[in-house]
């Protein structure tokens, strides 16, 4: 069996094409380092990286944190970011287990039940994925340990042709979008 590619969280599409994507209000990043990519939650007024099983999320933050001394060309709004907001698109993330591993393992698009609702986490890297043996029993999501990405399609050459994930590829990629239980209320 082939590993899938392994990607950031990354978005896929909007929910309504004819609305398109949204952005959150702009803020900077308080001098926390995040990466280009990586799902973010305001605290305090600042944007900081969602950590391993977080329990809300507000956005998906396209670009690296920045310093005030960073390039202009480098940091066109310098430490301001406009998250992507999670309520208008679905987003594409690798599969994992609880170790957080990426790369290997037997974690396989059969191995997620569409409907489903997983927690996400970040391994050793930047890289978000889902932890597939990390759900609820129930179909709804959980208000602890970061259980409320809904696992909505698989990334499949079927979908999308040629470049999709085999059924049987480690690490595959899957569509989700995050329940609102999951959302952080006020930004």
């Amino acid at each position: 069996m082939a590993a899938a590619p392994i990607i950031s969280p990354t978005v896929y599409k909007p929910k309504n094409p004819n609305v398109g994507i949204g952005q959150l209000a702009t803020l900077g990043d308080g001098s926390n380092t995040i990466a280009a990519q990586q799902f973010v939650l305001n605290t305090s007024g600042a944007w900081i990286k969602y950590a391993s099983a977080g329990i809300i999320v507000a956005g998906l933050q396209m670009d690296a944190s920045h310093t005030a001394t960073d390039e202009p060309f480098n940091a066109l709004y310098g430490e301001n970011h406009n998250p992507i907001d999670p309520r208008t698109c679905y987003f594409l993330m690798n599969l994992t287990d609880n170790s957080g591993t990426e790369g290997s393992g037997t974690t396989t698009q059969g191995s997620v039940v569409l409907g489903k609702y997983y927690a996400a986490i970040y391994g050793g890297t930047t890289t978000g994925a889902l932890m597939i043996n990390l759900t609820t029993a129930a179909v709804t999501p959980a208000s602890v340990g970061g259980v409320f990405w809904k696992v909505v399609g698989l990334y499949n050459s079927t979908l999308t042709g040629a470049d999709g994930d085999a059924s049987a590829d480690f690490n595959g990629r899957v569509i989700v979008e995050i329940d609102q239980i999951g959302l952080q209320a006020a930004i």
